[in-house]
């Protein structure tokens, strides 16, 4: 059985270990506007499938390509407004 892949799954100390950074980067990222995820009627913190991949991108961006915070955000959103493919996404970052 195949889950959705926006279906909120982690809880944010799991989420923040799949993608190897702290909580409070996760809470910073969020308090930026780069990552929105669910909120339980508890306001607990939960991550789908699509939120990791978002957050690994996020933290290569970082980490890798030198991309500050406020281009992060801007490359999130011509990801988004171009409906870009995981594929298409990452064809572009490997010419950088």
């Amino acid at each position: 059985m195949e889950r959705n892949s926006r279906e909120p799954l982690f809880s944010i100390s799991v989420a923040a270990r799949l993608v190897g950074t702290s909580i409070r980067v996760l809470r910073y990222y969020e308090e930026m506007g780069l990552i929105s995820p669910h909120r339980t009627s508890g306001n607990t913190r939960l991550y789908s499938n699509n939120d990791i991949k978002k957050l690994e991108l996020i933290i290569m961006l970082q980490k890798e390509k030198d991309v500050n915070l406020s281009g992060i955000k801007i490359i999130l959103g011509i990801i988004a407004d171009q409906n870009m493919t995981d594929s298409k996404v990452k064809e572009l970052l490997l010419k950088f």
